[in-house]
C-alpha cells in the first residue's frame, strides 16, 4: 500500500501490478514448476519487487 500511495496514480499501479506479476509468473513457473511452495514464492517475489522499486 506504500507504494500505491507514493506512485498516486491508478492506471499506474494497475499496470505496475500487471507487469509485476507477469514477472512473478515466469520466475516461479522456471523454478518451481508444480508444487504447494508456489503460492508463498509469488507473495515473496511481490514483496521483493515492490522494495525494490522503492529503493
Amino acid at each position: 500500500m506504500e507504494l500505491k500511495k507514493e506512485l498516486n496514480n491508478d492506471k499506474l499501479w494497475k499496470q505496475w501490478r500487471k507487469a509485476r506479476g507477469g514477472v512473478c509468473y515466469h520466475y516461479k513457473n522456471k523454478s518451481f514448476g508444480q508444487g504447494t511452495v508456489k503460492p508463498l514464492i509469488t507473495i515473496s517475489c511481490q514483496m521483493r519487487l515492490n522494495d525494490e522499486v522503492k529503493r
